[in-house]
């Protein structure tokens, strides 16, 4: 699943659609802060790169192009159909050269942990997407965790402690992961996001 035990790590997993199953679509409808016909788009478009990466259809340079706004429904509806405990809110903002920003609202609330952090965190960043070989990176530019910037290495505690208590494997998001399954390539333009498969 998407965001079980990721933490913050879910941002770039998020981006690149990193899915070990896919759920049965709900009817249309709106749910808290996004739109259930964007999230069943993205997902009906999950399952067409899976289908068509399966039958090894060769075709030369196949794309399909997804909104900020179709992104940010899909990560909200799978953060609520999750029942996610640790990330709340995942918003992000796509810019051209592959550049990001985000927010995200980590709750580790009646959990045991350090003093330098608060039990509900909001995470902000600007970054910078990789893609090499078959994998992704995050490149952080700017990094504040309330309102104090922060280095990375306080971003990867935070991941860390948000994996122990979900139960998940932490994810060092500067080196990398794996792109999904039949994901060749991601570039993205001022609100938009094209997958290359």
């Amino acid at each position: 699943m998407v965001f079980r035990g990721m933490g913050p790590a879910s941002i770039l997993y998020a981006l690149t659609m990193i899915i070990w199953h896919i759920p049965a679509l709900m009817p249309a409808q709106s749910g808290e802060g996004y739109s259930m016909a964007e999230a069943e788009k993205v997902l009906k478009t999950i399952e067409r790169i899976q289908l068509e990466s399966n039958k090894g259809l060769s075709f030369s340079e196949r794309s399909v192009v997804l909104t900020e706004s179709e992104i940010n429904s899909y990560i909200a509806y799978r953060i609520e159909s999750e029942k996610e405990e640790v990330m709340r809110v995942l918003q992000l903002r796509i810019f051209d050269q592959n550049r990001l920003e985000g927010k995200a609202v980590i709750d580790l609330s009646g959990k045991k942990i350090p003093p330098f952090l608060k039990p509900r965190m909001t995470l902000l960043f600007s970054a910078d997407l990789f893609i090499e070989g078959a994998k992704a990176r995050l490149e952080f530019r700017d990094l504040f965790l309330e309102e104090q910037k922060i280095q990375p290495f306080i971003l990867d505690a935070v991941i860390s402690l948000a994996a122990r208590f979900s139960g998940g494997e932490p994810v060092n998001l500067r080196e990398g992961v794996e792109l999904p399954y039949g994901i060749k390539d991601i570039k993205t333009g001022k609100g938009l996001a094209a997958f290359y498969y």
